[in-house]
């Protein structure tokens, strides 16, 4: 316990609540913070949000839910473990899982606009547009030359199509889409993404194109062309914001709960180091 009369004491105390009061602003408090309260949770001490409320520690959960989002929320996916089958789920595994869980017809509209936020789009405000969406993972992006022979191979990791065309121009049958590369450890091809780009745009009007990467640094791999073509974002900055709104739309399934759970501990949470050989 901090005493009032030790002064060693009263200046640690006071040198804790400075770093609190940076703690959002610092990554490394914050990580530090949270990975601790993890991993007391993984040795079956409490549930994240009960162990905050009853932590002897001198800080305030306000900093962790300004991040993380509200975990005072029995449904947020911190208050759950992940799956723990001894198996490392593979990028179609996930991105196949996403694209099931975002398809569910009675929560399908809400999810799909909270994903959209996390990526920064803003969502139709018809709710037609978003209830009729197609969502396909491990969509077919084979390119063939003039003759009909296959030219390039490949398949984009996610694509929404939404926003349907009338007069459907060509093959064209969607105004806009997400086309989502998802990298989980892998680095990003040139050549897969100009593959991509390709077929979205024969199916699509307004493509949007997004680099789901797990690792800092992979953007210095693209030509700068392919920069101005493709947004970076991070799965540890989508899987957070996708929670947050998640939350205030008040999704309690406990599959898809279990779902994100699982893949922030796949993507080894706000840890974006790439370690071993990819």
């Amino acid at each position: 316990m901090i005493t009032n009369g030790n002064k060693n004491y009263n200046k640690i105390a006071a040198e804790m609540e400075n770093a609190l009061e940076r703690v959002i602003f610092e990554s490394k408090p914050l990580e530090w913070n949270y990975r601790r309260l993890i991993g007391s949770v993984r040795n079956g001490l409490a549930p994240l949000s009960k162990l905050l409320k009853g932590s002897d520690l001198n800080f305030n959960p306000k900093y962790f839910k300004s991040v993380y989002g509200d975990f005072s929320k029995p449904y947020h996916m911190f208050n759950t473990a992940p799956i723990d089958w001894g198996v490392r789920f593979t990028e179609p595994q996930i991105t196949n899982g996403l694209a099931h869980l975002l398809s569910q017809p009675e929560r399908k509209v809400a999810r799909l606009k909270a994903f959209m936020i996390a990526f920064g789009i803003e969502p139709p405000s018809d709710e037609t547009i978003l209830k009729n969406a197609q969502i396909k993972a491990e969509s077919d992006s084979t390119e063939r030359d003039r003759t009909g022979s296959t030219k390039r191979r490949g398949r984009i990791d996610l694509e929404i199509l939404y926003d349907p065309l009338e007069n459907n121009r060509g093959q064209k049958t969607h105004q806009k889409a997400l086309i989502i590369e998802a990298k989980l450890g892998h680095k990003v091809s040139r050549e897969q993404l100009q593959n991509y780009r390709v077929a979205a745009s024969k199916r699509v009007v307004d493509p949007q194109y997004f680099i789901l990467a797990q690792h800092d640094g992979d953007e210095e791999r693209l030509h700068h062309k392919q920069r101005q073509n493709w947004s970076f974002v991070y799965w540890d900055d989508v899987l957070i914001a996708f929670e947050k709104e998640l939350l205030k739309a008040g999704d309690t399934d406990e599959s898809f709960r279990l779902f994100r759970r699982t893949l922030w501990e796949r993507i080894d949470g706000s840890n974006r180091k790439r370690s071993g050989v990819n």
